[in-house]
């Protein structure tokens, strides 16, 4: 990790609720590219976190907030969907989810609901949930993930305090300053 700590205010991971995880990513500064990271201490809070961070810095740079944190009057929600084989691949297929239905029903969606994630019979993972907001929105520039997402893991036993799981996922958006 580049960082100990993420930019924003944000509480420090629980470890009674392992659908909590943080996130922060590094600013786009004019640039094309840039790195989203993601802490948990579950597989869960891990997943929710790296898209919640995906979702964020495709909105450039809003927060994003749960839709227990913020008032949605007239909310919509579109429901997603992803699965993958390693938690990497499920983080990585929920995130172009998200990014899918942004491309489709625009900005105004600005909130994450992650309702469930289980393991299948082969091993893999799926998860569900919803993007939730207005139907509206201005549209936002392409955003899409470089590459599978990199997923790390700290055994318990090992020295030092934190979270036992991280992701760092790369992400590039065109329109910005110009296109890629």
């Amino acid at each position: 990790m580049d960082r100990d700590t993420p930019p924003h205010d944000e509480p420090p991971l629980e470890r009674d609720n392992p659908w909590w995880g943080r996130y922060w990513a590094d600013p786009w500064a004019g640039r094309t590219e840039t790195m989203v990271t993601g802490l948990a201490d579950e597989p869960q809070g891990l997943v929710l976190a790296a898209v919640r961070g995906v979702l964020s810095v495709a909105l450039a740079s809003r927060e994003v907030a749960s839709p227990e944190e913020a008032a949605l009057d007239d909310a919509h929600a579109v429901p997603i969907h992803g699965a993958g084989g390693e938690i990497s691949e499920l983080i990585a297929d929920l995130a172009e989810e998200v990014l899918d239905r942004l491309a489709i029903h625009g900005s105004g969606l600005d909130h994450l609901r992650l309702d469930g994630m289980l393991e299948t019979d082969t091993g893999g993972y799926s998860a569900w949930g919803y993007v939730v907001g207005r139907a509206d929105g201005p549209a936002i520039p392409v955003v899409q993930l470089v590459g599978v997402p990199v997923v790390e893991m700290r055994s318990p036993d090992d020295a030092g305090e934190g979270p036992l799981l991280s992701v760092r996922i790369r992400v590039t958006r065109e329109g910005a300053h110009g296109s890629r």
